[in-house]
């Protein structure tokens, strides 16, 4: 692992503290205690003052978890968490968060916007052309940047590095003259950071010769392959979940084998339907990908038919035929804009010469969804959470603990890979079910724990694959860009 730099301790977030504290209130000292302005939190000898902005919140690494206030400035994220990418002064070890402090700056007036919408009772709004890309280029940041990418990166050597694109990993550090796996990920994040997305699309070919090409690649498939759509919940009890790998969490299908001798999961096939970003209590943006049905784009034959391909080779052919999105009756729809009109079922150009603006703006409507899909997107969150939740209403998250617990589908809680994984699983899930039990539930627990097996299917999984895996399903769907208009 890269070595630690000595200096001033600085407590960073992987979330954002922008969206983090839509998720919170000001703390009031309990009433029973009378004229308190401030208490310590339980076991962490640290001070919350009367209206400090605080989460409901729990330590997921806890020997005993429990529903805990804490402060927003000190939850969901770790100290020092670029101390290592640059070499020795503070200017640069520092740099990376003065960038993402200039993009969030950029891009929290538009979350705003976003929230401010949802609040008034707002059925839709309009965002920009360049207001879009913020979002969609912001939240791949979020993803990249967070806990399990540094992982994947946080080497001194070529020779640490061991994810399965380590040999592509090793000639681009030669190429370029890295000498650390993690100088690559700060140069890539770096990349992303100032890429220019223009209309006429030259970026998507630009970023493939800045950045690691692997993940440009991925970069491109994040934000060109999929369609924003924004969610709330119909009914006011329900409530989205925060946890530290939020925006890292996609729903699909992935299958693995096992090394059983090294004790490895081996990646062979993927492919991603939804991806997941919590905005505040009410609002998640979910990406969902073209591959799924797309009405107005389908009602033309031609398309339909390369579409109908585009599935049998990312699905059928990988997976077998049946196979489908465990929220593929998510009632969401892509957002109209102010070029095309619909008619006959079919989005037509208001000036067929006309070409596409900056300026352009797109209607996203506030798609209500029920709470059996709130409940099945807060699952996919706390089944990828391994240090942290984070929420508004302790009422509505015992709710969802125990809807999550109790649900015998098989898409979460399964305990499967090497040893070492399925047994820190068992143990999360023993402490979420005591937890459960401590808030007066009486639901009884259930969770898959099949026997070790040398290769399995899901339909779903949390961990982005990386490099060769990844790259190959990216190639299958490049082609779809040039037909999506």
């Amino acid at each position: 692992m890269a070595s630690h730099s000595s200096g001033t301790t600085e407590y960073q977030h992987f979330v954002p503290q922008f969206l983090l504290r839509n998720f919170s209130k000001p703390y009031e000292p309990p009433k029973n205690e009378p004229g308190r302005q401030s208490k310590k939190r339980r076991g962490k000898g640290v001070k919350i003052y009367r209206g400090e902005r605080v989460v409901s919140h729990v330590d997921l690494t806890a020997d005993e978890l429990a529903i805990e206030t804490t402060p927003v400035k000190q939850v969901l994220g770790m100290n020092n968490m670029y101390e290592d990418l640059a070499q020795a002064t503070a200017k640069e070890r520092h740099h990376i968060e003065e960038m993402f402090g200039r993009l969030e700056s950029a891009a929290s007036p538009v979350f705003r916007k976003i929230t401010k919408a949802c609040e008034q009772g707002d059925t839709e709004l309009w965002l920009t052309r360049d207001e879009r890309n913020i979002v969609r280029k912001f939240l791949f940041l979020l993803k990249y940047r967070g806990s399990q990418f540094r992982r994947r990166f946080y080497h001194d050597t070529p020779e640490q590095y061991d994810s399965d694109d380590k040999m592509q990993l090793r000639q681009y550090m030669r190429d370029r003259g890295f000498q650390r796996p993690i100088d690559v990920w700060f140069d890539n994040l770096k990349a992303i950071a100032e890429c220019k997305m223009d209309v006429e699309g030259k970026w998507m070919a630009d970023i493939l010769e800045r950045m690691y090409p692997e993940d440009a690649m991925w970069f491109r498939h994040h934000t060109q392959q999929s369609y924003m759509a924004l969610c709330s919940p119909s009914e006011a009890d329900a409530e989205f979940l925060l946890g530290e790998n939020s925006y890292t969490v996609w729903e699909g299908i992935s299958s693995f084998r096992v090394d059983m001798k090294a004790g490895e999961e081996i990646g062979s096939s993927w492919v991603d339907f939804h991806d997941f970003a919590p905005v505040s209590p009410k609002v998640m943006i979910v990406l969902r990908s073209f591959l799924l049905p797309l009405p107005e784009k389908d009602a033309d034959p031609k398309f339909r038919k390369l579409k109908d391909q585009w599935w049998a080779d990312a699905v059928d052919r990988p997976f077998g035929a049946g196979r489908r999105s465990e929220l593929a009756d998510l009632p969401i729809a892509k957002a109209r804009n102010n070029y095309t009109e619909l008619i006959d079922g079919q989005l037509r150009p208001l000036e067929p010469q006309a070409l596409r603006s900056k300026h352009d703006k797109f209607l996203f409507k506030f798609f209500r969804i029920n709470r059996d899909h709130v409940n099945k997107i807060n699952s996919f969150l706390l089944d990828n959470a391994h240090s942290s939740i984070v929420f508004v209403s302790p009422a509505i998250f015992t709710r969802t603990l125990e809807w999550y617990m109790a649900d015998t589908s098989q898409t979460w809680k399964n305990v499967v890979g090497p040893e070492d994984e399925r047994n820190a699983k068992v143990i999360l899930l023993t402490k979420l079910a005591a937890l459960m039990k401590s808030l007066g539930s009486e639901i009884n627990p259930v969770w898959d724990e099949p026997p070790s097996a040398k290769s399995l299917m899901f339909n779903f999984t949390g961990q982005e694959p990386t490099g060769v895996l990844r790259s190959e399903y990216q190639k299958l769907l490049d082609g779809m860009m040039k037909n999506l208009g």
